[in-house]
């Protein structure tokens, strides 16, 4: 669901399942993947969220690029959600999705 929804890249190994289920190649599968915004790619990389991602890769044993790549797929979901003409606050958006992750509704 979290695919479906934007809120999670499709793996390598998920884009050659999707690719032989439906004959598509690799290369078709991984050109329908929506890129997340540069300006979203710009913040997530800024090293002041380094530590965030380290953390993050170990709360979830994951490796820090999939801790930042996850997140920032969160972060563009909250986003897409919104209708406005300006770009978002990215940093408030990767903010507002760790928050809700780290508590999720009606945990709180």
């Amino acid at each position: 669901m979290r695919i479906l929804r934007g809120k999670a890249p499709l793996t390598t190994d998920q884009m050659a399942v999707v690719a032989s289920v439906t004959g598509l190649t690799t290369e078709q599968v991984a050109e329908s993947v929506r890129p997340l915004p540069l300006g979203l790619v710009l913040k997530a990389e800024h090293p002041r969220w380094r530590p965030t991602w380290q953390q993050r890769a170990r709360t979830h044993g994951i490796t820090e690029a999939q801790a930042r790549l996850t997140a920032s797929y969160g972060a563009y979901a909250l986003a897409a959600r919104e209708t406005r003409a300006t770009e978002p606050d990215w940093d408030q958006r990767l903010r507002e999705f760790l928050r809700d992750e780290a508590e999720p509704a009606g945990e709180s």
